[in-house]
């Protein structure tokens, strides 16, 4: 492509900082042109880490940023709930979009995102980077061959155990971000199951929260300097869930949880002593009429299949970290 592609970036925060405009900056076919920021200090701390010229427009409206001729696509890097509000007015005006995740903080947003991506044409992306990791394209390939049989059982799950990001902030802020380690964390490894198990419908979720940690520092660890703190700040978000969707012909079990309490004190002092910070799973159980399963674990992934896994390169079953 001898066309660089012109992205306007929405929202300055965290994230942004630290994986979007990096991988930006390797992109040879993309070209940041506009970046936006309600907050100016952070506009100019933003310029100054990544020595950004004045030919990049800067705004705090992100309104005006959408009038900006010429962009190809926009980047939402906000908190959750803006991400449904900037999408659809995106749309509408005939940009393409890419937003985080979550796409959205209701069902409702979703499929408002959806229809505006429908009738504008362009195409919608929410951030759904796990899919591109070499281990997941692996399995993906797999699984496609034929080589687990059918996966009829899926287990995923995400344990932070490096404190709660934002305390006070809009990360748990319900309003704004739509909820706890289960809209951010979550999401990711749910998705990263049901497409591996090729995507089938959902036809009934039970499931159960907690919050444990709103009004004690338990969780508080010079390990979670991430996010936007404020001491007198809002706690209304969950900080365990635990769920079991049942898929048509297949079952799905997660749990996410923000931070383990008991857990915690019963490590070992090897295990204190690793650099990890956070723990993902994914389990998948398939039939194969051929063998009985056999489990090979990598790590904190674990993966039921056929004996046949048993040869592969541990490579691509490194862990999801």
């Amino acid at each position: 492509m001898d066309k660089k592609l012109k992205v306007g970036i929405i929202g300055l925060g965290g994230i942004c900082k630290a994986v979007h405009m990096p991988a930006y900056q390797t992109m040879k076919n993309v070209e940041v042109a506009a970046i936006c920021d309600i907050n100016p200090d952070k506009i100019t701390q933003f310029k100054a880490k990544f020595e950004i010229d004045d030919s990049v427009l800067t705004f705090t409206d992100y309104k005006q940023l959408l009038d900006v001729e010429g962009l190809d696509f926009i980047d939402i890097c906000t908190p959750n709930y803006l991400h449904s509000v900037i999408a659809v007015e995106a749309l509408e005006k005939g940009i393409h979009v890419f937003t985080e995740k979550p796409d959205a903080v209701s069902p409702a947003e979703a499929e408002r995102m959806m229809h505006a991506a429908e009738k504008s044409g362009k195409h919608l992306m929410a951030m759904r980077n796990n899919r591109y990791r070499g281990n997941a394209k692996y399995l993906k390939k797999y699984i496609a061959d034929g080589r687990m049989g059918d996966v009829y059982c899926a287990r995923c799950g995400w344990i932070r155990r490096r404190g709660i990001p934002g305390k006070g902030g809009w990360f748990t802020t319900k309003e704004q971000s739509g909820g706890g380690p289960l809209i951010d964390l979550g999401v990711h490894m749910i998705d990263l199951a049901i497409w591996l198990m090729g995507n089938p419908r959902p036809v009934a979720v039970s499931g159960c929260t907690y919050r444990k940690f709103a009004d004690n520092d338990v969780s508080d660890s010079v390990n979670s300097d991430f996010g936007e703190k404020k001491a007198d700040g809002i706690f209304d978000v969950e900080d365990l869930a635990l769920g079991r969707p049942t898929l048509k012909r297949r079952s799905c079990s997660l749990s996410c949880a923000a931070q383990r309490q008991a857990a915690n004190s019963a490590l070992s002092r090897a295990q204190r002593s690793l650099p990890r910070k956070t723990d993902r799973y994914l389990t998948l159980l398939p039939f194969s009429e051929r063998t009985p399963p056999s489990t090979v674990r990598t790590c904190s992934t674990s993966l039921t299949c056929s004996p046949m896994a048993q040869s592969l390169p541990s490579s691509p079953l490194k862990a999801f970290t």
